[in-house]
């Protein structure tokens, strides 16, 4: 029995030391944030091309760019594309056709 007192004891003294000894982290808050760039290749998307662009530009992340492809899309991809006003988004337009065999 007096073994089992000594052990416990003991454990309640190194708990006591370790939280004077060890300190808490600190949560890592970069000073400067790398700038992201998010690349979209789009062709016909226009069922699911705004909740995408939507969901991008609902993150917190404080520097990034959506940079969306459009690629000679037959649909309302562009014109879906062009309605959504925001700094963060750049439409490229890729006009050409595609050669023969490409799809």
């Amino acid at each position: 029995m007096k073994g089992v007192f000594f052990f416990i004891l003991y454990q309640f003294i190194i708990s006591i030391i370790n939280v004077f000894i060890f300190r808490k982290p600190r949560s890592y808050e970069p000073k400067k944030y790398p700038k992201v760039s998010v690349l979209i290749p789009a062709r016909n998307e226009e069922k699911t091309i705004e909740k995408c662009l939507n969901s991008l530009l609902s993150q917190d992340y404080p520097l990034f760019e959506v940079i969306v492809f459009n690629d000679a899309s037959s649909d309302r991809t562009y014109e879906i594309l062009k309605s959504i006003k925001n700094e963060k988004v750049k439409i490229l337009n890729g006009d050409s056709p595609l050669e023969e065999g490409w799809t």
